[in-house]
């Protein structure tokens, strides 16, 4: 996996193989609660897409592309 910091104080994350992909979702779906209002939304991100995976794309790429607005 790699993570980064942005600027603003953002985490991304993004895996690299197929297993990290299964082991982020499922880290994501235990850890990241959207549905209780009443606790603070983290400042991160979570990519599961292929790009790393397959090599498509490196990861600064991807950081990059995905601080755009």
């Amino acid at each position: 996996m790699k993570t980064k910091i942005r600027p603003d104080g953002t985490l991304l994350i993004a895996a690299e193989t197929e297993l990290e992909q299964y082991a982020l979702d499922q880290w994501s779906k235990e850890n990241i609660r959207y549905d209780d209002v009443r606790a603070p939304h983290p400042r991160i991100s979570v990519y599961f897409g292929d790009s790393l995976v397959r090599g498509s794309s490196t990861f600064d790429e991807l950081a990059e592309t995905l601080s755009k607005p």
